[in-house]
């Protein structure tokens, strides 16, 4: 075993795995940690520069393995423990398939609405909002479509 810095490297363990270790020891607290605020930190325990490719390295692998950790955004990174990242995951479901309601019920009024509109002796300006209505209900059948093409319903996946 070797020491970079007063901490233990493990014999062979390349710099991307001792990164992505001590990467792991951060981030165990469940709090958003940055890249730069991890990069610091490590550099100033391991007295020691590391390459732009041997971070990306580090990173990409460190979320495609550790389960549970995750991008939360550009840059800024979170480890949640498998049963936390699965309520939070499923708490999103739960909403899409709510959203995916609500605007199957906004088209089925819209499309109420527009039909008891009597095209034929309207008004322009009733002819104007009947045809608004029915475009607006076109799009809601179309979107609607697509969620459920994507099983939005079924497992609460719109986006």
């Amino acid at each position: 075993m070797s020491l970079v810095n007063g901490n233990e490297q493990i014999r062979g363990e390349s710099h991307a795995q001792l990164l992505m270790r001590l990467m792991k020891e951060l981030l165990r607290d469940e709090q958003e940690h940055s890249l730069m605020e991890m990069k610091q930190t490590i550099m100033q325990q391991t007295g020691e520069e590391y390459s732009h490719g041997t971070w990306a390295g580090a990173v990409r692998r460190l979320t495609e393995t550790w389960n549970g950790c995750r991008a939360v955004r550009r840059g800024v990174y979170q480890y949640l423990p498998p049963a936390v990242l699965q309520e939070t995951e499923d708490t999103a479901a739960q909403l899409k398939r709510e959203a995916a309601a609500v605007l199957l019920r906004a088209q089925e009024q819209l499309t109420k609405l527009a039909d008891r509109v009597n095209i034929v002796e309207a008004e322009e300006s009733e002819l104007k909002m009947a045809l608004c209505l029915r475009e607006t209900c076109q799009r809601l059948r179309e979107e609607t479509s697509r969620y459920e093409e994507r099983g939005c319903h079924e497992e609460g996946d719109m986006g």
